[in-house]
């Protein structure tokens, strides 16, 4: 395998890794270390029963960082490293043997270029999932203006 076909599997690999850590720094973002630090908690004692209790103003903000980092970050990056991959495969290479046929083997070039076209799909398919939420997202914050603006008061 000559020195393009590597480094376009190589980066392949690099945006299928970088869009496996945005799905896990994604469904991170909603647990309790992310949404209460344990220098915020504290136990508190309600109808008899200890309950963990979150003070502090920083409760959000590790939960927008994260999905912040995930959704803006990592998957454009995962998309754009995935597709840079298949377009540097699809490079014509200066190989030829002395038929002007390319010089190849059909067997590596077959299963590397599924296996890339699947890694292109995968970070094609993160970004299409960031932007359906993103659109639901802004729906339902649109929604839920109109819906206290129309009530006819803030307050009642």
């Amino acid at each position: 395998m000559d020195k393009q076909r590597q480094a376009s599997l190589g980066l392949s690999a690099l945006g299928v890794t970088i869009g496996l850590i945005a799905v896990y720094v994604f469904m991170t973002s909603f647990t309790l270390e992310t949404w209460c630090p344990e220098e915020n908690r504290s136990e508190v004692i309600r109808d008899g029963e200890t309950v963990i209790s979150c003070e502090g103003a920083g409760m959000w903000s590790g939960v927008l960082v994260r999905l912040f980092l995930a959704c803006c970050i990592f998957v454009p990056l995962s998309a754009l490293l995935t597709t840079a991959g298949v377009t540097l495969r699809k490079v014509k290479s200066g190989n030829v043997d002395l038929e002007g046929q390319k010089s190849e083997d059909p067997l590596e070039s077959g299963i590397a270029s599924m296996v890339q076209s699947l890694a292109q799909w995968f970070g094609v398919g993160l970004t299409g999932i960031v932007i359906i939420l993103a659109v639901a997202i802004t729906a339902f914050v649109l929604l839920a203006l109109y819906a206290v603006f129309s009530s006819g008061s803030l307050f009642s």
